[in-house]
């Protein structure tokens, strides 16, 4: 081996939160995953801008794999690596419609930490330990109410993202809960029926929050599905 040769980057993971979320969300896979990968959590206002400039890694959990569907069909380039975190290809369905026009009501009235206490047993393979409930109920009280309209707007108004994943040559991983009752098994097989070059990964005993019930399962998946080809796409600033 040359000793002059100039060490590789770490890789760049961009992170998408989801619903009532905040970056905070990643704090229990960041401690596993630094300073190996540089994270960039983005904040709700800056995903909102668009898909990266250059092709990026991706993951995105529950409504940020909904924002990174969203990316990956208006521009397919943008992105090098996706993985989907308890998220979904599906359209919106009435059903979907239908409670989050009760939880908008709940929201106006109380605020987004009530629509997360109302939805905490949905969140969870188990009883959540004090700490995870404490997290998502501190989450949903600093998301502001506006937001919070605009990710139930978000959910409810996205059209089904399989044909994009069907089109997507980068390396897919799709990471959920053997137990989710929001995205369920039965969503996660059929986007990999979409690209069956993807690789599934169903966790024992876990729910929908697999960032708070998993970070150690999922920050093992991560570092293998950075280590894939393509090649990682650098920090800002690295020479090419």
């Amino acid at each position: 081996m040359d000793a002059t040769a100039k060490p590789l980057s770490p890789p760049r993971l961009l992170l998408l939160h989801g619903t009532l979320c905040r970056r905070s969300l990643f704090a229990p896979l960041a401690r596993r995953l630094r300073p190996d990968v540089v994270l960039q959590p983005l904040g709700w206002r800056e995903a909102l801008r668009g898909p990266p400039s250059v092709p990026a890694n991706v993951l995105g959990f529950s409504l940020g794999g909904l924002l990174a569907l969203r990316w990956l069909r208006e521009s397919p380039a943008s992105i090098a690596r996706l993985a989907l975190v308890g998220s979904n290809a599906q359209a919106a369905t009435p059903l979907l419609r239908r409670r989050q026009r009760s939880q908008r009501h709940l929201l106006r009235r109380h605020g987004p930490s009530a629509v997360a206490a109302q939805a905490l047993p949905s969140y969870f393979g188990s009883r959540p330990a004090a700490w995870q409930r404490r997290q998502v109920l501190a989450m949903a009280h600093r998301t502001p109410p506006r937001q919070a309209l605009a990710q139930f707007a978000l959910a409810a108004g996205r059209p089904a993202n399989h044909a994009a994943l069907q089109a997507f040559a980068g390396p897919l991983m799709l990471v959920a809960g053997a137990c989710d009752a929001l995205c369920p098994p039965a969503l996660q097989r059929r986007m990999r029926a979409a690209q069956p070059s993807a690789r599934l990964h169903l966790l024992p005993r876990c729910g929908h929050f697999v960032p708070l019930e998993a970070p150690a399962a999922l920050a093992r998946l991560v570092r293998a599905w950075l280590a894939s080809s393509p090649a990682i796409a650098p920090c800002p600033g690295d020479p090419p």
